[in-house]
């Protein structure tokens, strides 16, 4: 499971890193790694939301946080992450232009409907593998029983001759 701490953690030193570096004069190309690493500390926040909205079933039965401590958690390190898009937007609209922001976004969002395509696609074939080793081993077991009904029935023909 994804720490929300951790995550935040690390979105906060790419924050900090980004402004650093804008301050400094440095070009949008110099930053672009750390403002992948902010975006992608971003979606592990988002993860780990999800995690907690939706644990298995083995961190149901040992998670050692209490539903209102993940809650504030949770609500902390929304609030925190918004507000540093909110800076690292008003930054790079500042430094480099409303549409290195705009385009930014609609990458982030391409990549996040292809990552969401390939998730479905790789949940499906899953499903249909699961589906094929269900019906492989209905058909077998089917045979098994088959043999096992054809050698009872020889057997019986076999004593009474």
């Amino acid at each position: 499971m994804i720490e929300i701490g951790v995550a935040l953690s690390a979105a906060t030193q790419a924050y900090g890193a980004v402004k650093k570096m804008i301050a400094a004069g440095k070009d949008l190309e110099d930053t672009v790694g750390q403002l992948s690493q902010w975006f992608g500390a971003y979606s592990d926040i988002n993860e780990a939301e999800h995690q907690a909205k939706n644990p298995g079933l083995f961190a149901k039965i040992v998670h050692s946080k209490s539903v209102e401590a993940q809650s504030i958690e949770i609500f902390a390190a929304r609030q925190k992450m918004r507000s540093q898009e909110k800076e690292l937007r008003e930054i790079v609209l500042y430094a480099f232009g409303a549409d290195a922001w705009r385009e930014m976004i609609q990458i982030r969002r391409q990549v996040a409907k292809e990552r969401q395509d390939a998730i479905h696609k790789q949940t499906r074939r899953r499903k249909e593998f699961l589906d094929n080793c269900l019906i492989l081993g209905a058909i077998l077991v089917l045979a098994v029983l088959l043999y096992g009904m054809a050698y009872f029935v020889f057997q019986l023909l076999a004593e009474v001759k």
